[in-house]
């Protein structure tokens, strides 16, 4: 068991009506917990990088715990109430103080950026506060740019931008498209600077850490390893070489603990940091000139999986990764905060998970449909797509699938002889076949759209 718990609060087990209508007993919530507990301690072993977390419901912990190490070297052990790097969970901070100075009628979510900001080049002229906090304003992402990862950034996020994008096309008209970009996030962390004449850190700070009583959510001012925050990561045994905040700093630069998170996503979703207006305008998917919509608001992004709309962002920096999601529906917030960014653990499904033992409805374990080995067998092989290769095995009765270059293999659970889920995980994988002849698999993940065909690799063109 891990060393830090903070016990379930437990309830009666609940009666339930299958859809048949007859009743049946449902798992007692302290076994729910416990499966759980077994499988992040599968995913998050003893001896390596670990990670903290927590499921909270109406501002009380039902569930907090940590795994692993955060300092290898040391062995010291994850606490569940460490600071972690939060990467772009970052962003909803930014997005609600940007949202501040808009109430304070400072801010014209529809004007042009260089209404506020000087120097820009003539290609960002129309481009709005709300594109960039939408990721539709066609600025190419820096954290994309090969050059950026080459050397340390030791300079100011301006300087960083000039050296980096300012003489890029946009990636497209503004508007147009969702595409994710760190670029827009750093502009709005010099807009809130520029009209509110203070620094990014001292408004956070007042405008919304203090008042809300987040005493170990912060900027991350300092420029080495700190010793109260864990070890990042970027293999089992490896460490991250440190990046300065000034590389992150409005789109990924703070940093927090679990109940912080939750504490925080609470606040916001009960109108306690932005005024029931602004947070509508928050949490609207965006509409895109030609009427589609995506999935994302201002610094949060959205899902629906099997009916339930979930809320929350993900983050992820060398060295560490994690996720805070919400279910609106039974107020329930889930944080995860790893200490590694190698860990394969499908943290969208844990949240998931979490989220549905706060609500009474645990996700119940996948049953496998029987195969025959044979038809499992035929599907092993190369499959490649975008210059990412996948090999799909068979070990012992079972097909498991990995990426290349990463050892850790994940269990295929057959939903038919085609159709299979990985097991942890709300990744689908669907094999395309032509009579007996594998053609490729497509990717899947919750109730998302189909990926294109990742194509098994004998079947892909020669090279010259």
């Amino acid at each position: 068991m891990s060393r830090y718990l903070t016990p379930l609060a437990l309830v009666p087990a609940l009666i339930l009506l299958n859809p048949s209508g007859c009743a049946h007993r449902a798992e007692p919530p302290a076994a729910q917990a416990a499966r759980l507990e077994a499988k992040l301690e599968h995913w998050f072993p003893a001896e390596q990088p670990g990670a903290a977390v927590l499921l909270m419901k109406d501002g009380k912990v039902l569930f907090k715990r940590a795994y692993g190490m955060a300092d290898l070297a040391k062995k010291a052990p994850v606490r569940p109430d460490m600071p972690f790097r939060i990467g772009s969970i970052t962003k909803q901070f930014t997005a609600a103080a940007v949202m501040k100075l808009v109430e304070d009628g400072k801010i014209d979510l529809q004007a042009p950026i260089p209404r506020y900001l000087a120097g820009l080049p003539g290609t960002w002229k129309a481009i709005t506060v709300e594109q960039l906090l939408t990721h539709t304003s066609g600025l190419h992402n820096y954290t994309d740019i090969e050059a950026f990862w080459v050397k340390d950034h030791r300079f100011a996020p301006t300087e960083l931008l000039r050296e980096l994008v300012f003489d890029l096309p946009l990636d497209f008209l503004p508007g147009t498209r969702f595409q994710y970009s760190n670029t827009g996030y750093i502009l709005l962390g010099l807009l809130i600077e520029k009209v509110s004449g203070q620094d990014y850190p001292a408004f956070l700070q007042e405008r919304l850490l203090t008042p809300l009583g987040l005493r170990h959510t912060r900027y991350d001012f300092d420029n080495r390893p700190q010793a109260d925050i864990p070890v990042g990561y970027v293999s089992t045994l490896r460490p991250a070489r440190y990046w300065t905040v000034a590389t992150r700093y409005s789109a990924g630069g703070l940093v927090s603990t679990v109940e912080d998170l939750a504490l925080w996503t609470q606040a916001l979703h009960q109108g306690r940091v932005v005024k029931p207006e602004s947070l509508g305008r928050m949490l609207a998917p965006i509409r895109l000139l030609d009427g589609s919509t995506a999935g994302y608001g201002y610094g949060l992004s959205f899902r629906t999986i099997e009916g339930e709309r979930l809320i929350g962002h993900g983050g992820s920096l060398p060295g560490f990764r994690c996720q805070v999601e919400t279910d609106p529906k039974t107020g329930c917030v889930a944080v995860i905060l790893a200490n590694t960014s190698a860990n394969p653990a499908d943290f969208g499904y844990f949240c998931r998970s979490l989220l549905a033992l706060g609500a009474r409805e645990p996700l119940p374990d996948l049953q496998p449909v029987a195969v025959d080995p044979a038809r499992l067998k035929r599907l092993c092989g190369l499959y490649t797509l975008d210059g990412v290769t996948r090999e799909i095995v068979f070990e012992n009765g079972r097909l498991f699938s990995h990426r290349a270059g990463h050892p850790t293999l994940h269990l295929m659970i057959p939903e038919s002889d085609t159709d299979f889920c990985m097991e942890d995980s709300d990744d689908h994988s669907r094999f395309e076949l032509a009579g007996d002849r594998v053609l490729g698999l497509h990717k899947r993940y919750g109730d998302g759209p189909e990926g294109r065909l990742c194509q098994r690799q004998e079947l892909l063109p020669k090279a010259p």
